[in-house]
């Protein structure tokens, strides 16, 4: 009897802990596959990032005129010389105008009046001095410049884009920081899914008014994203009545042709 008692105690003993060896075995299995799980989950958020994370590129938005070098009429009825058109630090070092060239740029053609020296002579005064509000034009010069290291002469041919634009230039109601906040944060979402390194200088050119309406607006250049492209369109639009006109010498209201530059800047 007494070892029977034993041989059941025995048995007995086996049995459970083979049940507790089990149930830890259950568990640690368990737990192996959650931590293998929240590994693996882990590890594709880091490599693909999650939805959240998109952010915007920046489209590099501006306002201006044509070309960053204007002059107002002002300034070509009291020019007698290129000299006094383009920037100083562009005819710092030169010390010989050869020939000069004053050519208006149109949609179709150009007009060009060529002269020599830097003086400008009455046929180049006369384009210059006829022109409208916001035509572009350019300055050219061969000339020769002084080597800062040799000492001796070189050629050097000058060239200067230049927009004539009005003495006091439009202006969005509520100044030009504003007006390009606008701009960047109405276009937030069109520009989540852009490749900056894809981006080309878009441009629209918009006229505004006497009365500060928006009229002309067309895309002259695309930003290498059709919906970019029509947002930027659609957003100048909107501003319509939001201008101060341009005027004149004599404070009288004028016409004056801008551009919306976005995404990578460009010529």
């Amino acid at each position: 009897m007494k070892k029977s008692t034993t041989i059941i105690t025995t048995l007995l003993l086996v049995v459970s802990l083979s049940a507790f060896g089990y149930v830890n075995w259950n568990k640690s299995s368990s737990y192996d596959n959650q931590k293998a799980h929240v590994y693996t989950t882990k590890s594709i958020s880091q490599i693909f990032g999650s939805c959240n994370s998109r952010t915007s590129v920046d489209l590099r938005i501006s306002v201006e005129s044509r070309f960053m070098t204007t002059a107002t009429k002002k300034d070509l009825s009291e020019a007698t010389s290129i000299i006094d058109l383009v920037p100083k630090k562009a005819t710092r070092n030169l010390e010989y105008f050869h020939s000069s060239k004053v050519t208006v740029l149109q949609e179709d053609d150009e007009i060009t009046e060529s002269g020599e020296g830097a003086e400008l002579n009455t046929a180049q005064l006369t384009l210059l001095r006829s022109m409208p509000y916001s035509t572009n034009f350019r300055i050219e010069a061969d000339c020769s410049e002084r080597n800062a290291m040799t000492g001796s002469l070189e050629d050097y041919h000058l060239v200067y884009y230049m927009t004539l634009t009005p003495e006091n230039g439009a202006s969005y109601v509520d100044g030009p920081e504003a007006l390009i906040s606008y701009l960047k944060e109405a276009s937030t979402n069109t520009a989540l899914s852009i490749d900056e390194n894809d981006l080309e200088p878009g441009r629209v050119n918009f006229t505004v008014t006497r009365k500060g309406e928006l009229k002309d607006i067309e895309l002259e250049s695309t930003s290498g994203y059709e919906t970019v492209d029509r947002k930027m369109v659609e957003l100048i639009s909107k501003t319509s009545g939001k201008w101060k006109p341009a005027t004149n010498g004599q404070g009288e209201m004028v016409d004056q042709k801008l551009v919306l530059f976005f995404g990578k800047r460009g010529c």
